[in-house]
């Protein structure tokens, strides 16, 4: 359970490895009058981009717009193909007071 007051910005990072062509994306997008989608973006170190690696940090941030409970569900899927019972998946349940 994740606790936010109205205002606040959540941030989830997750790991993600471009080279896969799969990202973090939403099953289902949460109560829009508690959890508001605020972008996200791919980010690797100096270092990881210097060591060629192949893994860095999916981040989604999301605003917390309203006092009440969302469930946020993720999954790691290929962008156009669904989701497969094998996806990689992220839940949390966020609480805004």
């Amino acid at each position: 359970m994740i606790e936010l007051s109205v205002g606040q910005l959540l941030l989830v990072e997750l790991p993600e490895s471009p080279t896969s062509r799969r990202l973090w994306q939403m099953v289902r997008p949460p109560d829009q009058a508690v959890l508001m989608p605020d972008g996200n973006r791919y980010d690797q170190t100096e270092a990881e981009k210097a060591a060629g690696d192949l893994v860095g940090m999916q981040q989604l941030r999301f605003k917390a717009v309203g006092p009440g409970e969302a469930i946020l569900s993720l999954a790691m899927v290929r962008p156009g193909t669904g989701l497969a019972p094998s996806d990689e998946r992220w839940m949390g349940q966020i609480i805004v007071r």
